[in-house]
């Protein structure tokens, strides 16, 4: 079967490229709204649509498999820089062997060039990490993922009789929310939370007060949050502020989304002033979650030994597992070469990669 890579033709090609995402995506809800997605990423991105590549089964098929960089605007240093996330990675089934899913990557990395991208960066599965590593991307390190249980009852199923779990499970955990609320109230002080709408003009505030606190961040102002959160087409996010009693003006805000079964994920994660507002957002975030019935919240980051110890004082758990965050430096060299390679400089949430 010969193949052959194109650029994606989104007139001629929208039908093909709703078939892949539908039958290949690893998120099943996309294939209930393909036509939403395209509009979505490719009308919509106040970045610009994504830079696609297709491969072609000229013999039968037609396309066969597609992938895609979506553009962002990143914090770099000083300046911002163009960068492309590596995202919807599909081949049809019938034709996932190495030639067609490499051929998608080396017509990616040559769109990405004449595209003038700055950098790409991506999360490659276990299998391909080889492969992208001999195709000149970087590691740079792994997104950990970080628990906090707000319910009792599991654990203490664990440890003791099911009947002495399900009388001591409302009392402990009666108990663990109000000591919840007195931290929060201590450390948020002057501070109240809430869930807020749609991003809007204190995002853009908030952003132009917080953009220096990482040395390496995608921007977060209020178009880039309504479109990747409040419009996203497969899933519901909700975000959750802390905000001066005084002026109003935001500190920091969480977005996440439930995931069934009591669980919520954040996507999402800033504050102005890391070291002296994170832990208060959170913990006023879990106590917020908690009073709404939620049984855990997971977040996946890079996360240095500064915001790992926060997380673990505020209770959560790191996960065993952990998925490889790559980055191709393209044209970049000299200092920002040496600085999009140190995980220590980068502030990267689960919302920043799969989208």
């Amino acid at each position: 079967m010969p193949y052959a890579t194109r650029d994606l033709d989104l007139a001629a090609d929208r039908e093909a490229l709703a078939r892949l995402w539908a039958g290949n995506m690893h998120d099943p809800a996309i294939a209930g709204v393909t036509q939403e997605r395209i509009r979505w990423l490719y009308e919509r991105n106040p970045e610009g649509p994504p830079t696609t590549v297709v491969v072609e089964d000229q013999g039968r098929d037609g396309v066969v498999g597609c992938a895609s960089l979506v553009p962002r605007r990143v914090r770099l240093g000083g300046r911002e820089a163009r960068v492309g996330v590596a995202s919807d990675l599909a081949v049809d089934r019938r034709h996932r062997f190495a030639g067609p899913a490499l051929m998608l990557q080396r017509a990616l990395l040559e769109a990405a060039k004449r595209e003038r991208y700055d950098f790409i960066w991506g999360y490659p599965n276990k299998n391909a990490l080889p492969i992208i590593k001999r195709m000149g991307y970087t590691l740079v390190g792994e997104s950990t993922s970080w628990v906090r249980p707000l319910r009792t009852g599991a654990f203490l199923q664990r440890v003791t009789a099911p009947a002495l779990a399900g009388l001591g499970a409302p009392v402990l955990d009666a108990a663990l929310g109000l000591a919840e609320g007195a931290a929060s109230l201590a450390l948020a002080f002057g501070h109240e939370g809430a869930h807020l709408g749609p991003a809007d003009a204190r995002f853009d505030a908030l952003w132009e007060r917080g953009r220096g606190a990482h040395d390496i961040t995608g921007v977060r102002d209020a178009a880039f949050l309504r479109w990747r959160y409040d419009e996203f087409p497969s899933a519901r996010h909700y975000t959750f502020g802390l905000a001066s009693r005084r002026s109003g003006a935001l500190a920091g805000f969480v977005t996440y989304r439930g995931l069934g079964g009591g669980r919520a994920h954040v996507a999402d994660l800033f504050c102005e002033q890391p070291a002296r507002q994170l832990e208060a957002l959170l913990l006023c975030f879990v106590r917020v979650l908690r009073s709404a019935g939620y049984a855990s919240v997971a977040l996946d980051l890079i996360a240095d030994e500064g915001l790992s110890a926060r997380l673990r004082r505020l209770g959560f758990l790191r996960r065993p597992q952990a998925r490889s965050f790559v980055i191709h430096p393209l044209g970049l060299a000299g200092g920002e070469l040496e600085a999009v390679t140190d995980p220590r400089r980068w502030h990267i949430i689960d919302g920043d990669l799969d989208i």
